[in-house]
């Protein structure tokens, strides 16, 4: 099993997937929490605080987040898979340039034609199959 040393805390060290993570040489034992959507969220304790395992195995395998305001984001959705390889630092949201938008170019351009030419809104989310914000959105950015 390998591990990787944290880039500031030189006496944490994590594996891959963040099943074993240690301070200080000792294994911490992993918290589980429930969140208010029912996911499991998996938390370690040390210096006095509670810190998420895929916060940890981000920082030790892909290292530290560039701005304060990243978080991290699994690739796959899966919040049970913490390895290394599905984690990456992203925005809050998915707003990271990565997501795709619910409309193509053109969709938009037509969407904002339809509008100016004074379609109702609903009728508008309906056409698209997008929901109200997405149409208002697309307006305002148009």
């Amino acid at each position: 099993m390998e591990f990787r040393t944290h880039p500031i805390l030189s006496d944490l060290k994590c594996n891959e997937d963040g099943t074993v993570i240690k301070y200080h040489g000792k294994k911490l034992a992993l918290k589980i929490y429930a969140t208010k959507t029912g996911q499991e969220l998996r938390k370690v304790i040390f210096k006095g605080a509670a810190h998420s395992v895929a916060k940890v195995v981000c920082e030790c395998w892909n290292g530290m987040r560039d701005r304060t305001d990243m978080v991290v984001i699994r690739k796959d959705h899966d919040f049970d898979n913490d390895h290394y390889s599905n984690l990456k630092w992203g925005f809050r949201g998915g707003w990271d340039n990565t997501t795709k938008t619910k409309l193509s170019p053109d969709k938009e351009l037509e969407l904002v034609q339809l509008a100016n030419e004074g379609m109702n809104r609903k009728e508008l989310a309906k056409k698209f199959k997008v929901c109200l914000s997405v149409v208002y959105r697309t307006i305002k950015k148009a």
